[in-house]
């Protein structure tokens, strides 16, 4: 959990979305659109990359051709989900306030200030 002011929420989730869209940009200039162009493109890379992987976990020979169709439908499935992507991780907000209450035995500072003793900030001491 991390404490933020209110004020700065539009400035940090606008921050988030100009990430995101910068990974979504990057993403889309690699495959240019099309996924199954960008695998021909790189299969024989491809397959010479899992050779040598297998070589080194002391394989002999080459990779059989069906992990290679595996690990191409993989691949292909991991691309065609990162065009679409939140590269962000999800954000849940609560809002801590203080309540006036008319009771000596409550006291409104226990949220707040558990959040911010257990937040990171707090723990930074030099």
């Amino acid at each position: 959990m991390h404490w933020m002011p209110a004020t700065a929420l539009k400035l940090f989730e606008s921050e988030m979305k100009r990430i995101n869209d910068e990974g979504q940009k990057l993403i889309s200039d690699l495959l240019r659109g099309d996924v199954d162009a960008f695998m021909r493109e790189r299969h024989k890379a491809l397959v010479a990359d899992l050779n040598v992987m297998y070589a080194q976990l002391g394989g002999q020979g080459q990779v059989p051709e069906s992990v290679i169709t595996k690990a191409e439908e993989s691949l292909r499935g991991r691309l065609r989900r990162a065009q679409v992507a939140n590269f962000m991780p999800k954000l849940s907000y609560s809002t801590i306030s203080f309540a006036r209450i008319d009771n000596d035995m409550v006291s409104p500072w226990a949220r707040p200030t558990r959040s911010l003793r257990t937040s990171p900030i707090s723990r930074a001491r030099p």
